[in-house]
């Protein structure tokens, strides 16, 4: 793709209030309580298909709990960051991924976080039944609360787009947005992704965001 010019207005980060939840609605209200601290329960695995929202929500969840006085850490992997820095909650993306030192490290986070109180969300592509893991982890992660992150139907991924657009500081008609979804990919980051190549097009250009310029963007890139 041609070198475009860095937008001014950053990708909006991932929040809870900018995630559009269509079929999700009962696991974002659960995480807007835990993020207030005001949910009983501590552990919570998310799965889903890669792109559905599963990162976008851990980031948001770590954001949330950044300006209160919840601790939280990101597990990479490593136990012993943790171990220095212990967290009143602990999120883990990625899961099935896991090395099988990782399994251990994420296994013995787990039972600290179980013995001391603190709360733990994992997320994976798969449900928890199915993690190529340990199966101790296997069943730890399974033994609280599991919600299937559903991907949007196009109705909803139209309203993101539009939304995602608002955000960035410019207006998404109707038709681009059809435009973009019957003739690219219609996986949400990669979607987003493209607006943000057309936010900056359109600055670099001066244009509106119309489907001319669509079109003249993806023959720039092909």
């Amino acid at each position: 793709m041609r070198q475009l010019l860095l937008s001014l207005a950053p990708p909006p980060e991932p929040s809870l209030e900018n995630f559009v939840p269509g079929r999700n609605g009962e696991l974002l209200a659960l995480l807007s309580t835990l993020s207030h601290g005001g949910e009983s329960e501590r552990f919570v695995y998310i799965w889903g298909v890669p792109g559905c929202g599963k990162t976008h929500l851990l980031r948001a969840l770590r954001s949330a709990f950044d300006v209160t006085d919840i601790t939280v850490g990101t597990f990479d992997g490593n136990q012993a960051a943790l171990d220095l820095h212990p967290a009143n909650v602990v999120l883990a993306d990625d899961v099935e991924r896991l090395t099988r030192e990782a399994q251990e490290n994420l296994f013995n986070v787990y039972n600290r976080q179980r013995d001391g109180g603190g709360t733990m969300i994992a997320a994976g592509a798969v449900p928890a039944s199915q993690l190529p893991l340990r199966k101790d982890l296997v069943t730890r992660l399974g033994w609280g609360l599991v919600y299937q992150l559903h991907t949007l139907s196009d109705d909803e991924k139209k309203k993101a787009m539009a939304e995602y657009a608002r955000a960035r500081g410019f207006r998404m008609s109707d038709d681009v947005i059809d435009y973009l979804l019957t003739r690219q990919s219609r996986d949400l980051p990669g979607l987003l992704a493209l607006l943000d190549a057309l936010d900056r097009y359109s600055l670099e250009y001066k244009r509106a965001v119309t489907i001319p310029l669509v079109r003249e963007l993806l023959s720039a890139s092909e």
